[in-house]
């Protein structure tokens, strides 16, 4: 009985030991490790990866300058919390390029509410350098609507301070209102 549970011991031990000794410190450390180009370049899992992730843009874009206004909400912030940045920016511009419509309207408005609860700062940015004053302010309400709360008064701050040829006055005082009052 005392040498089947010193073989047992014993097997635990070199089981554990040898565990370690292929997971230890320093395979650990290897996945610590920053991924640079060249060691992506080397990985084909790698490489996969991320020509997998650049096909997931593409198809994101393409939802989201087709018909915006068919896609769920929540879908619409996933792809974008996905983009990136840049790639929202991006977006953006080509938005503002689309012709005065009023279903390209909705779509404007869909994505900067979901820009807003992203980023809403810079959403804001973006929504002041669009080219019309309708798109600007189709922007900058549903980046008030979509805001969080907590980055409302940010949001009003920048609202009064537009210059007046940004938005009309009207909508200006409009906008700042909803901002204070959410």
């Amino acid at each position: 009985m005392r040498r089947s549970l010193g073989f047992l011991l014993l097997g635990l031990i070199l089981g554990g030991l040898a565990g370690y000794a292929l997971h230890g410190p320093a395979e650990r450390s290897r996945d610590k490790e920053p991924i640079t180009s060249s060691s992506r370049a080397g990985n084909p899992a790698s490489r996969a990866t991320s020509r997998s992730a650049e096909k997931q843009r593409t198809e994101d874009q393409k939802i989201l300058l087709g018909d915006l206004t068919t896609v769920p909400f929540q879908e619409v912030y996933e792809i974008l919390s996905r983009q990136g940045s840049e790639g929202v920016a991006r977006l953006a511009e080509q938005l503002d390029g689309l012709p005065p419509s009023a279903q390209n309207t909705a779509k404007i408005k869909i994505f900067f509410k979901a820009w807003a609860q992203l980023d809403p700062t810079a959403a804001f940015g973006k929504a002041t350098a669009l080219h019309t004053a309708e798109t600007r302010g189709s922007a900058i309400e549903a980046i008030v609507v979509g805001a969080d709360p907590a980055a409302a008064g940010a949001l009003a701050g920048s609202i009064a301070s537009l210059p007046n040829e940004t938005l009309s006055a009207r909508a200006k005082a409009s906008y700042f209102s909803q901002a204070v009052t959410k």
